[in-house]
């Protein structure tokens, strides 16, 4: 495998979609179970982006969640959950409790969820919302000032 030198760019998360589109049309256990893992990562890291969520512990996915319903986005908020769960299940659940069909079914529900998600994401409507009221969401930005002075 031979690597070209190429101009560095900012890699967009959506890329990971279109990867897991590749993947879930291979017939094999590790690229089905590889498209659900990374259409989940490529619509949670483009959300949280757009969320502006700086949290880098577990707790992020939870968060992401959390503010998707804070700003009025519950559906999305459910679709992400629900995404996040077949991430899990394909990741960890690698006992014989899964048959190919059923890994299959999976990573095809992902891949469907995942475009709808990102096309939604790209909305003009919904970015305009997310630069509207962005706000800081890690506790870091929230904290007081020294003691002894008061915010101003």
């Amino acid at each position: 495998m031979q690597f070209q030198e190429v101009a560095m760019s900012r890699f967009h998360p959506k890329q990971f979609v279109h990867l897991a589109e590749k993947l879930v049309a291979q017939r094999d256990e590790a690229c089905l179970r590889s498209a659900v893992s990374r259409a989940y990562y490529g619509v949670f890291l483009q959300t949280r982006e757009l969320l502006q969520v700086t949290l880098t512990s577990a707790t992020v996915h939870a968060e992401t969640q959390r503010l998707l319903k804070r700003r009025g986005l519950p559906r999305l908020a459910q679709d992400m959950e629900r995404l996040r769960k077949l991430r899990n299940q394909s990741d960890y659940q690698l006992d014989d409790s899964l048959d190919l069909r059923m890994i299959r079914e999976s990573a095809q529900r992902a891949v469907q969820t995942a475009r709808l998600i990102a096309r939604e994401l790209e909305a003009p409507a919904l970015l305009h919302l997310f630069k509207a009221r962005a706000a800081p969401s890690s506790p870091a930005h929230s904290r007081p000032g020294p003691p002894g002075r008061g915010r101003r």
